[in-house]
């Protein structure tokens, strides 16, 4: 016989609260790593190459890596103490927790809105230096510039999708927990 029981709706929600800042926490991880990876891709572009295609990959690789850095670290180390916060609101006035997380998780979907669209129009930007360096005959600088900005704006707008879309499955079952809780 099966033993197993469906769980309360604050035991879902405990639950979504600790699978959503669980994906916070990785994702932070994998955004520092890519900011240290494109940092080091830097450096060596900078003692390594000396065309002007890869010194103009250099600003817009290392400026943006050091933004991811700053916004990883921040997510990284926010997330245990936001986590718990919320469990332990959860277990004293579920209401209110709901509520109060249901309000800050609109403002964040619509940051990742903003943030999204600021993200595509830098891609843009940077392919439009891409084909002016190319066609229009601005320089093998304007080349790189393009290049690094399309390789950091295209890794950060998929890694905020995926967020983007964690945050829904998490919004998702604080209406769940609404109806039932």
């Amino acid at each position: 016989m099966d033993t197993a029981h469906d769980p309360s709706p604050s035991e879902r929600m405990a639950k979504a609260i600790q699978e959503y800042f669980n994906g916070e926490k990785t994702s932070s991880l994998l955004i520092m790593a890519w900011a240290v990876v494109a940092v080091a891709a830097s450096w060596l572009l900078k003692i390594k190459c000396e065309g002007l295609i890869c010194q103009g990959v250099i600003p817009p690789l290392s400026i943006l890596a050091l933004i991811q850095l700053m916004v990883g670290a921040t997510v990284f180390f926010r997330t245990d103490k936001q986590r718990a916060g919320l469990i332990s609101r959860l277990e004293k006035s579920p209401k209110l927790m709901r509520a109060e997380e249901q309000e800050r998780m609109d403002k964040v979907m619509s940051n990742f809105d903003k943030i999204k669209i600021a993200e595509q129009l830098l891609f843009l930007l940077g392919f439009a230096f891409l084909i002016g360096g190319v066609f229009f005959d601005l320089g093998g600088y304007m080349v790189g510039a393009g290049i690094g900005l399309c390789i950091q704006c295209a890794f950060s707008l998929v890694l905020d999708l995926f967020a983007a879309m964690r945050a829904g499955f998490y919004l998702h079952e604080l209406g769940v927990f609404e109806k039932n809780g």
